[in-house]
C-alpha cells in the first residue's frame, strides 16, 4: 500500500505545515527532521502525536513508529523497550544513527547546520544559547559515548562526528568566554 494510503486524510498538508513554517531554518524538508523553537522532549512528544492523530497503521506499526520517533529525544539513552517485529532493536539503532548522521558532515555544512539551528532559537540571548548548545554537545562529544550504534555506521562516521563535536565545543567555550567578558 501506499504510504499516503496508510494515513488520514489531511496529514500531507498538516506535515507540509509544519515543516514550512517561516522560523524554520534547520528543521526543514532540506534536512528531513522535525523540530521548533521549543524544547526537543516536548517537539518530539507533538511530532509523535500528530503521526498518531494521522496514521492508519495497525496498533503494533504505529507504537513502532512512534517509539523510533520518540527515541530521537534521547540518543544515547534510548533502547527498544519493546521487540514489535523481529530485527526491531537494530532498526531502531540504524534510524538513530541516521538522525545523527548530520554530526559527520563536512565541516562547512556543520556550521551551516548550527547556523540555521541558532537561527530557530533567535529568540535566546546568544550567552544562553551557546551554553546550552556547549552542553549538548559536549555530552556526545565524551569519548567514552558511542554516538553510533551499529558498526558499519559508526566506521563511516565516528571519526568525522568526533573532530567536529570537538572542535565546535572549543569555540563555543571561547565564544561564551567573549560573551561573559562583555
Amino acid at each position: 500500500m501506499p504510504l499516503e494510503g496508510r494515513h488520514k486524510t489531511g496529514a500531507w498538508d498538516a506535515l507540509d505545515a509544519s515543516y514550512t513554517e517561516s522560523h524554520r531554518t534547520y528543521h526543514t524538508w532540506e534536512q528531513n527532521q522535525d523540530g521548533s523553537p521549543r524544547p526537543d522532549y516536548e517537539n518530539v512528544r507533538d511530532s509523535g502525536e500528530l503521526f498518531r492523530q494521522y496514521t492508519l497503521l495497525n496498533k503494533s506499526d504505529s507504537d513502532a513508529v512512534h517509539d523510533l520517533i520518540m527515541a530521537t529525544a534521547n540518543h544515547l539513552q534510548a533502547r527498544a523497550e519493546k521487540q514489535y517485529y523481529a530485527g526491531f532493536a537494530g532498526d531502531l539503532d540504524l534510524f538513530l544513527d541516521l538522525d545523527l548522521s548530520s554530526l559527520a558532515a563536512p565541516w562547512e555544512e556543520f556550521v551551516e547546520a548550527l547556523a540555521r539551528i541558532r537561527s530557530e532559537f533567535s529568540w535566546a540571548p546568544e550567552i544562553v544559547f551557546c551554553t546550552i548548545q556547549l552542553q549538548i554537545l559536549e555530552k556526545f562529544a565524551k569519548e567514552d559515548v558511542r554516538l553510533y550504534r551499529r558498526a558499519e555506521t559508526s566506521e563511516k562516521w565516528r571519526d568525522a562526528a568526533r573532530a567536529n563535536l570537538k572542535r565546535c565545543v572549543t569555540e563555543l567555550q571561547k565564544r561564551i568566554a567573549e560573551l561573559s567578558s562583555v
